[in-house]
């Protein structure tokens, strides 16, 4: 199940919800970075795969996304146990192709 700050990442090329978008992805940023255990392991295992939507979706068009979209996905892997963020490889993928087209 979705927590509710996440519902605005359920539609992301939602024009007229782009702030409310941001605010979804800052937020969960947070949640990720200072929330306590149960809380990272409750939304860590939506959070990889909606970040790496938000980066294959928006690319170069709304870096704010996509660079709230890279840091949640290096709070995932800093809380990981080392070797066992299992979106490691998807997001080196992702990461090099946004720098090849830099």
């Amino acid at each position: 199940m979705i927590p509710l700050f996440m519902r605005a990442l359920l539609d992301l090329n939602k024009k007229d919800n782009e702030t409310a978008i941001l605010d979804a992805l800052c937020m969960l940023c947070d949640c990720l970075e200072f929330g306590n255990p149960a809380l990272f392991e409750s939304i860590a295992p939506q959070a990889g795969p909606k970040m790496l939507e938000v980066i294959n979706i928006h690319g170069k068009k709304k870096f704010d996304f996509v660079q709230t979209a890279v840091f949640a996905l290096g709070c995932l892997a800093f809380r990981r146990e080392a070797g066992k963020f299992e979106l490691q490889q998807e997001t080196l993928t992702t990461l090099a192709q946004i720098f090849s087209n830099a």
